[in-house]
């Protein structure tokens, strides 16, 4: 673990009985102790506070995977139990929040996408995402443009990576669609 290392961070769910992953990347700042322990903890106290009150209660993350992409040798499976909280009906597994992550750069290598599902129709205004909760979604995912596990210091940041490339750029702004959207599956070596 040092200054520079990119991490995947797999947060992992049960959404209706089929694995749901949510997959940030962040790069590691100046740090002493053990990164993927406190990473993990600060992942798990950032679900509980902040995505358990936004999904439904088929949404059960067990799970949140770190693994090391510059060294490769590192690695932390970490058990959580946290389950959404909202009571309203939730939306098809397939319908998602689309939140884009930009880093300031041009070109696919630099834009990255998460898709936050188990949301609920509660949300859904016609077509479109409620304007404040969608931005709701878009403030919470901003934690993690400067994560700090003690003191304010910043420990790690939000990065886009791309494999194809092995870069990983520093994600500068996050903008959440208005309309809900799909995550399409892509064959290996498609896209950047």
């Amino acid at each position: 673990m040092a200054y520079g290392d990119v991490w995947k961070v797999a947060l992992k769910a049960q959404l209706s009985g089929q694995l749901y992953v949510l997959t940030p990347h962040v790069i590691e700042g100046v740090y002493i102790g053990d990164f993927a322990q406190d990473m993990a903890e600060w992942a798990e106290t950032w679900l509980d506070t902040n995505m358990k009150s936004k999904v439904a209660s088929n949404c059960k993350w067990d799970t949140i995977e770190l693994r090391n992409l510059t060294t490769t040798t590192e690695g932390l499976d970490y058990p959580v139990s946290i389950t959404g909280n909202r009571a309203s009906e939730p939306l098809p597994n397939n319908v998602a929040m689309v939140v884009s992550l930009r880093t300031g750069l041009v070109g696919r290598r630099y834009r990255g996408r998460l898709y936050v599902a188990g949301l609920t129709e509660d949300v859904n205004d016609s077509g479109t995402w409620n304007a404040s909760f969608a931005a709701g979604i878009g403030t919470i995912w901003e934690d993690w443009l400067n994560i700090s596990f003690s003191l304010g210091i910043p420990h790690a940041a939000m990065c886009v990576y791309s494999r194809k490339y092995g870069i990983a750029t520093p994600v500068t702004a996050i903008s959440v669609s208005q309309y809900p959207g799909t995550q399409r599956r892509r064959r290996i070596g498609v896209g950047a």
